[in-house]
């Protein structure tokens, strides 16, 4: 008997593995080729896992891009455990199909090729398609959306390729990664691991002021429904670094990075892929592709709240069993910059929405949120914050309204204030708590409709009435509806449609506070919400030196900001448009999309500027830096005729479509 050499799996592939001519790259594997999946081929051993962490992990993760060299250090990790470990492996893929036509020629051509491996391999019937024998031991090759094949063998060594692409509940019999867990219970040192490209969720990143380094944010389970990213941020979260070739500091590359000629404009597919670079965060240097290779070889894994001393990272890693790793698909050497750049931009002129979530999927290993790069960032939203806060109200406020959004166990709002041309500061944002069929929480809401804010009085509230209430305790009173006719002169109910003729249309509600037919009833408003969430996100970009412009307090939370971005335009293929939550948690944004209703049923765009005599009266309270609107409210001997006449307009109490 001969003793095994132990090595790495990249240095067994290097000394078992050559290419055929046939294949894009012929000749011996170069591991190094990718060196973002030596650390993930070397954490499926134990000893190793120790070697480079210190501790031991019973569960491994990847996320990538397509074209990454994932099947093949796959491979790698089969052909290493089968000849100097041999156990019982199972590979699970997303379909018969990938099995039959990627993963099962190759399995048979690296057996075959290995010497150790082919002389121990089984032939004749023992050799199946699915089923391989090497000293007896066998290697499992099985189709996902099996649970019988999932559950059929125990293994030490269980992988799952393309999660993403596999159904998360497996013939009613539960999570094909819990499935797969099973397989190895009978052995100690188990190894379960998943690779695959993420598909939905939305992610946001943050940035580690003292390393400079941005990571991708661990989120909400509820806002990712990419089974492989939930299973990413469980663990270490290691990102994959490069060094800038012009500052040397490390940076984690991603998509937001890639640059072309004329960006962010849109030149032709042609014309990015020719003129495609990386712009460092670090240094704002251009990264060309030419530094790649230089940049891959000396990169490293940094997990949040490391840092990167001598090309090493150094720091604790979270208290966790699941090593994962992230590499972004600019990392790939065999696409270029160009070519990611140049299928981007194809994807964002065709306008598809699936042509640009493949893209971003596929092609840099990122998740992707309906209408990603159509959606401003919540950053944005952010940078208009202003120096005033939310107990101020601007000189230039001339209307105040109210907008409430209406859930079970809380009422939340958004007060704006209105001025010249349409121009408008957020006043103040809230949550009423308590549960909505009841009492206590409508008081404190009558209580907010009749507080002044500032010098103002809240001229017209908005109440979103598509949630009832205690509908499910059988409550005869629509709560919204008794709320609003306490205040039958300045409150109204509204319900949404995702389209209609005009942006409000006033109908007549039919029940009365005793819930009987009533001809007579309250006034309900139907709002075209792609209408008012459109109105939205266009003053996000809005130039904040012209009239219309819509501010924020400096006191505005990250939080609100996020909420105003939760959801996303999208098109359905009949061209009708449909709105998509990015996020679970958007109040703030259809209560604003209510306050767009109300500066529609106001005109505000009709509020005229201040005559110059005006002008020159003491502002009331401190105002906002691009404020186009006047310092103070006029006095009324010196108010115009022609602003009057505006200011009756703006205020006035004719409902929409009303005679």
């Amino acid at each position: 008997m001969r003793p095994v050499e132990k090595t790495t799996p990249d240095d067994w592939a290097r000394k078992n593995r050559v290419y055929p001519p046939s294949s894009g790259m012929p000749g011996p594997r170069d591991p190094a080729l990718t060196p973002y999946m030596v650390p993930f081929t070397r954490s499926f051993d134990p000893a190793l896992q120790f070697e480079m962490y210190g501790q031991t992990f019973d569960t491994v993760i990847g996320v990538t891009s397509s074209q990454m060299g994932k099947s093949d250090a796959l491979l790698d990790v089969i052909g290493s455990t089968m000849e100097q470990r041999p156990a019982p492996i199972m590979y699970a893929g997303p379909t018969k199909e990938w099995l039959n036509a990627e993963i099962e020629p190759r399995l048979s051509a690296m057996l075959k090729q290995a010497p150790r491996l082919r002389e121990r391999l089984a032939t004749g019937k023992r050799d199946t398609r699915f089923k391989k024998l090497v000293g007896g031991v066998p290697i499992r090759l099985a189709w996902a959306g099996s649970a019988s094949q999932l559950a059929g063998m125990a293994a030490k060594l269980a992988i799952m390729d393309e999660l993403d692409r596999i159904a998360e509940n497996v013939k009613g019999e539960g999570d094909p990664f819990g499935l797969l867990e099973a397989r190895g219970y009978s052995f100690r040192d188990r190894i379960r691991a998943a690779i695959s490209t993420p598909l939905m969720g939305t992610v946001d990143t943050e940035r580690d002021d003292e390393t400079r380094l941005e990571f991708w944010k661990k989120m909400e389970s509820e806002d990712v429904s990419s089974p492989i990213w939930r299973l990413w941020q469980s663990g270490t979260r290691h990102h994959f670094a490069w060094p800038c070739p012009e500052c040397d500091e490390f940076f984690i590359p991603r998509f937001k990075q890639l640059r072309w000629k004329g960006y962010p404009e849109l030149p032709s597919a042609a014309e990015a892929k020719r003129s495609a670079f990386i712009e460092c965060p670090c240094c704002g240097g251009v990264i060309e592709e030419k530094h790649k290779r230089g940049m891959n070889a000396r990169g490293v894994y940094v997990a949040p709240g490391q840092k990167v001393e001598g090309d090493v990272a150094v720091g604790p890693l979270p208290d966790t069993t699941i090593l994962s790793y992230w590499a972004s698909g600019l990392c790939s050497p065999f696409v270029t910059f160009g070519e990611r750049a140049s299928s981007y931009v194809a994807a964002k002129l065709e306008g598809k929405q699936d042509t640009i979530q493949s893209v971003i999927n596929t092609g840099f290993g990122e998740c992707y949120a309906p209408g990603s790069g159509d959606v401003p960032e919540w950053q944005e939203v952010a940078a208009l914050r202003q120096e005033y806060k939310s107990t101020d109200v601007p000189a230039g406020v001339r209307v105040v309204t109210l907008a409430v959004d209406v859930q079970k166990n809380r009422l939340v709002y958004v007060i704006r204030g209105w001025g010249a041309g349409g121009t408008s500061w957020r006043l103040e944002a809230g949550e009423l708590f308590g549960l909505t069929h009841e009492a206590l929480v409508w008081d404190q809401l009558a209580d907010l409709v009749v507080r002044p804010i500032g010098e103002h009085v809240i001229h017209r509230v908005f109440i979103d009435s598509g949630f009832r209430p205690g509908k499910p305790y059988s409550l005869p009173i629509n709560k919204v509806y008794e709320f609003c006719r306490r205040f039958p002169r300045r409150v109204y109910p509204t319900k949404g449609r995702a389209t209609q003729d005009k942006p409000l249309i006033l109908s007549k509600n039919d029940v009365n506070a005793k819930g009987e037919v009533k001809k007579y009833g309250l006034d309900l408003l139907w709002l075209d919400t792609d209408y008012c969430k459109s109105w939205v996100h266009e003053r996000i970009r809005w130039p904040v030196d012209k009239p219309g412009a819509w501010y924020l307090p400096s006191d505005a939370t990250d939080d609100y900001c996020k909420q105003i971005v939760a959801e996303a335009r999208v098109k359905k293929p009949s061209g009708t448009p449909e709105w998509v939550a990015r996020s679970r948690e958007n109040h703030f944004l259809d209560c604003e999309a209510l306050q767009a209703a109300l500066a529609h049923l106001l005109n505000v765009h009709l509020i005229a500027a201040p005559a110059p005599a005006e002008s020159a009266a003491p502002a009331a309270r401190s105002s906002t830096p691009n404020n186009p609107a006047p310092a103070a409210e006029p006095a009324a001997e010196k108010t115009s005729a022609e602003d009057r006449r505006a200011r009756a307009a703006a205020l006035g109490a004719r409902m929409a479509n009303r005679g």
